[in-house]
């Protein structure tokens, strides 16, 4: 199915993965090159995995997972592989956001320096509580098959609006840490001289707020969301029904694989195949019609259709006479009019009669 603004689309979402993928290289430049690099003692370098892993985990794959359901390549796949990757992602990014708070709770422990008295601890230990609360949420209601749709369908504007809520915060949360990070960090020079690390990690600052706006972008924009499955797709979760619509009427899930071009391609290919039987018998009545004897076919295609098939009487014969009545085996002629009428028209053969009805019932003769 074409995407409206594809090449925009397209522009867009290189530029989103460029500047994320750049997020990260210069939060890995900035510990390894202006701080003490990484590792897992307690003291500064294990501090230093609390912004290499928000900024990867929590900024930059919780963005992917985000606009994942936008790439128009993924929208013939089903639907529960989608969500998969969709909870997959952010399944990943929620264990690098938990890790980088063990890091930087480890370091203040062992440091004894107070936890938790800043703003940027307040909002990111937030960010993380509902991050997870949403995973579980989306994970029990969304993945697994048992919420009714009901709920699903109440919970599912709360669910999308408050995780664009919670990625927002988190970009806010990581400018509030750089920030402090290079207050506390850069004292000879100063952070007001401009030095190279503040200026440095000020750019990170900024491409981590260019990626999240992109991220905004692209998953707002309707013209650009996935499309809608069929309402005869959308099952109950627990492999029944959809509601008011028939035990006959229920697929497998199987068919949820089915895309709508897919759908649309075999409904037109069913139309094209039922189109093409018809046009052949039609044709082929035709033909054999050409070789009957013209009593055999009269003038049913002219003067005499509406006898036919109305159950009007012949005008030379009235329907109140005796040559109207037929016997058991016959009775298909009382349909015709009378016996005169059929004699006439070559009729009174039951082999006749039976190839006429035969070569005739397929064409509209009126």
């Amino acid at each position: 199915m074409a995407m409206d603004g594809y090449r925009g689309f397209l522009g867009l979402l290189v530029s989103a993965l460029l500047v994320g993928f750049l997020s990260v290289i210069f939060t890995l430049i900035w510990v390894l090159h202006y701080r003490e690099g990484l590792g897992w003692d307690g003291r500064a370098p294990e501090f230093n995995w609390h912004p290499v892993l928000a900024v990867t985990g929590f900024i930059f794959i919780q963005g992917i997972a985000i606009i994942v359901y936008r790439l128009p390549w993924t929208w013939k796949c089903s639907k529960l592989l989608m969500k998969s990757i969709h909870a997959g992602l952010h399944f990943v990014a929620a264990i690098l956001a938990i890790i980088s708070l063990v890091a930087v709770f480890d370091f203040h422990n062992t440091l004894n320096i107070p936890n938790m008295y800043s703003l940027h601890s307040w909002i990111g230990l937030t960010a993380v509580i509902l991050f997870v609360s949403q995973l579980l949420l989306g994970f029990f209601v969304f993945l697994l098959p048992w919420a009714p749709l009901s709920l699903r369908a109440f919970l599912m504007p709360l669910h999308a609006y408050s995780g664009l809520v919670i990625f927002g915060t988190v970009i806010a949360t990581a400018l509030m840490g750089v920030t402090e990070k290079l207050i506390f960090a850069l004292k000879t020079p100063g952070y007001d001289t401009f030095p190279p690390e503040g200026v440095f990690a000020n750019t990170l600052g900024l491409l981590i707020l260019v990626f999240g706006a992109l991220v905004f972008w692209i998953v707002t924009r309707p013209q650009w969301k996935r499309p809608k499955e069929p309402a005869s797709l959308r099952l109950q979760p627990n492999g029944g029904t959809p509601e008011g619509v028939e035990g006959s009427m229920a697929i497998n899930f199987g068919n949820t694989d089915k895309s709508d071009s897919e759908l649309n391609n075999e409904a037109a290919a069913r139309k094209r195949n039922v189109a093409l039987d018809e046009s052949g018998q039609k044709s082929t009545m035709k033909e054999e019609s050409k070789h009957l004897p013209r009593a055999q076919l009269g003038r049913h295609q002219t003067g005499r259709r509406s006898h036919l098939f109305c159950g009007a009487a012949d005008p030379q014969s009235p329907r109140g006479s005796s040559s109207h009545k037929s016997s058991r085996g016959n009775a298909d002629y009382g349909k015709l009019g009378s016996e005169n009428w059929i004699k006439q028209e070559g009729l009174d053969s039951p082999q006749n009669y039976s190839e006429f009805s035969r070569l005739t019932s397929g064409i509209n003769l009126w």
